[in-house]
């Protein structure tokens, strides 16, 4: 009886358990494995590692941009600019909350694009509205994604997006999951615009993933 007990114990400390990390700590112990968005999950036999699944983490993808070309090799443009300080292309993507992008002031097809410093796997899209003077009037109320992995290639059409009405300033109207998207250069076509002069205005894209 106290062989087979011995046998059961070690047969126990031989189970296999996953350990589940968010990054690099660790959050849960358990018997089976839990692989979330941004986790790793590893099962082991004893001390052994005998499965191990990679997941890469999502991340910002672009940085804080200060002007079209800086920091380089990302580059900002756009249809136009209503002006070069303070509603230029890069406020956009400068990840911060206190301005934006506004094209001239009349209708016509706005967009803007950036280039990111290689291909890159999109994995979420975020839109916020502008917070500036009149933020009510000006906001973006639907858009193409356009993709390519190089500037010689032609722009092909992804998807359609329809952020919502912002009820403060600032608001993230739009934060979607994206799957199957793999580019170097994205563009924003601006098709439906909240303005008074058909004009395209926000505060900021953000693109996540790796």
């Amino acid at each position: 009886m106290k062989r087979l007990f011995i046998i059961a114990a070690l047969l126990s400390a031989l189970a296999c358990a996953a350990d589940v990390f968010l990054g690099t700590q660790r959050i849960n112990t358990d018997s089976g494995i839990t692989l979330g968005p941004q986790g790793i999950a590893k099962r082991y036999l004893g001390t052994q590692l005998i499965f191990e699944a990679s997941a890469e983490e999502e991340v910002l993808l672009t940085p804080a941009m200060t002007s079209n070309t800086t920091p380089a090799p990302f580059v900002v443009a756009a249809s136009s600019q209503f002006n070069a300080s303070d509603w230029a292309a890069w406020r956009a993507f400068d990840q911060q909350a206190v301005n934006g992008w506004s094209s001239v002031l009349s209708a016509g097809t706005h967009w803007l694009s950036i280039r990111l410093d290689a291909v890159r796997t999109v994995t979420r899209l975020a839109i916020d509205q502008r917070v500036e003077y009149n933020w009510p009037n000006y906001y973006v109320t639907e858009f193409e994604l356009y993709y390519r992995n190089s500037s010689t290639d032609e722009w092909a059409y992804f998807g359609t997006y329809n952020p919502a009405a912002p009820v403060a300033a600032g608001d993230t109207t739009l934060d979607t999951a994206i799957t199957g998207l793999q580019a170097q250069e994205l563009k924003f076509v601006f098709t439906g615009n909240h303005t008074q002069n058909g004009s395209a205005s926000l505060g900021e894209i953000r693109l996540y993933g790796h």
